[in-house]
């Protein structure tokens, strides 16, 4: 991390004085994952992670939640629990599609809430959204996981589509 400072300094320096403008106004360092014993990763110690190992029995996308959910501080120890939670929030989120798909076949998207439930977690969504934009405004990826997390998990499948379940078995997609 210290040599990724002077780095950053030598490009600002470097861009005031050849372009005469600073070439990026924010600088992103990403935490050193740490094994799980929360040393640093070594082969010679044998506590690395194989990627390919992770990715082929998590997938991409659950590693890259497991990933950023971890990124709250600068040292952060390797979590397969957050992988696995990413691996259950994909899966979530299949099985919600494929609901939807199978019962809407056909049917012309609208955002016109007829129904409480509809005007509901339109409302979660556009809160979620903000507060999303805000996270990423200040590169807090943590939390923005964590919100995507409880809208899909708390508010999305376990609330919303439980609730509009028996109409959209009905074939009731308004």
């Amino acid at each position: 991390r210290d040599i990724i400072r002077l780095w950053e300094n030598r490009m600002i320096f470097s861009g005031l004085e050849l372009m005469g403008e600073r070439p990026f106004d924010d600088v992103v360092i990403h935490p050193t994952v740490l094994a799980v014993d929360g040393r640093r990763m070594s082969k010679s110690l044998g506590n690395g992670i194989d990627a390919f190992e992770v990715l082929d029995r998590f997938g991409a996308d659950a590693t890259r939640y497991g990933l950023l959910k971890n990124s709250l501080t600068q040292d952060v120890r390797f979590s397969y629990a957050a992988i696995e939670e990413g691996g259950k929030l994909s899966n979530k989120l299949w099985n919600a599609a494929r609901l939807i798909v199978t019962a809407c076949e056909g049917a012309a998207a609208t955002e016109q809430p007829a129904s409480l439930e509809e005007r509901w977690i339109l409302a979660r969504l556009s809160q979620t959204q903000r507060a999303i934009e805000g996270y990423l405004g200040v590169f807090d990826f943590a939390h923005a996981m964590d919100e995507l997390y409880h809208l899909t998990f708390d508010d999305f499948c376990d609330w919303y589509l439980e609730a509009v379940k028996a109409r959209l078995y009905d074939g009731d997609v308004a």
